[in-house]
């Protein structure tokens, strides 16, 4: 598949078919040696029309993260929808974060490799579909110490951040590999890695150190000779 499909119809029938064809552009292209002609003659939409929609790369560049991040999220809802156990949930997360992005790879060249900090930082609306992820992370760890499966006293930023570069490394690794294996081949790897750093641990026997026990039995020992 690779581009986002089509969803909307009538008036945005356009918008939807530009953004559709800059997916494709941007990702056998580049995205900084791609123009808009080069869009405008994939998608038989003239630059000026384009132009009317999106008067720079930059705003469709950040209009197709957009979309892609928005079916993304409805389709995780519906995935994780039902699902009670926060292992399991995170172990469905991971597979369809993965699978996502390996049907839609040209949103995942967009995501992961064309688009800077900065250009999130200039659409409030797509840093705030970027965030959304972490927000479901966040659920599921809430829940899972909630439930007893996951520890009290784990480092949430921390395991945000080994989550997701987990998922940035393998995306990045697998279109660098020009998507030669199956990205969602690490889902499970990925899954087992952090449930075992954060998961409940067996109760263990708690050795007391006390001075004045030990000091007792010192007195108690007999010497022989």
């Amino acid at each position: 598949m690779g581009v986002i499909p089509m969803v909307r119809k009538g008036a945005g029938k356009t918008r939807e078919l530009i953004i559709k064809s800059a997916a494709q552009v941007f990702y056998n292209v580049n995205y900084h040696e791609a123009g808009l002609r080069d869009i405008a003659k994939l998608s038989g939409v003239s630059p000026r029309c384009i132009y009317k929609y999106f008067p720079n790369k930059e705003q469709l560049l950040v209009a197709m993260n957009n979309e892609g991040l928005k079916l993304m999220m409805e389709e995780m809802k519906q995935q994780l929808a039902g699902i009670s156990s926060a292992g399991a949930r995170l172990g469905k997360m991971t597979y369809f974060y993965l699978e996502f992005f390996q049907r839609h790879y040209t949103v995942a060249w967009q995501v992961y490799v064309t688009t800077n900090l900065s250009m999130w930082h200039k659409s409030e609306e797509a840093w705030k579909n970027l965030t959304q992820t972490e927000a479901v992370l966040n659920e599921i760890l809430a829940d899972g110490q909630r439930s007893g499966e996951i520890r009290q006293d784990i480092d949430v930023n921390a395991v945000r951040l080994l989550y997701f570069g987990g998922i940035r490394f393998a995306i990045q690794s697998w279109l660098a590999s020009e998507r030669r294996w199956e990205l969602t081949s690490v889902a499970d790897g990925l899954t087992n890695t952090i449930c075992e750093a954060i998961k409940k641990r067996a109760e263990q026997a708690v050795t007391v150190n006390c001075p004045l026990a030990n000091a007792q039995s010192a007195n108690n020992v007999k010497v022989t000779g």
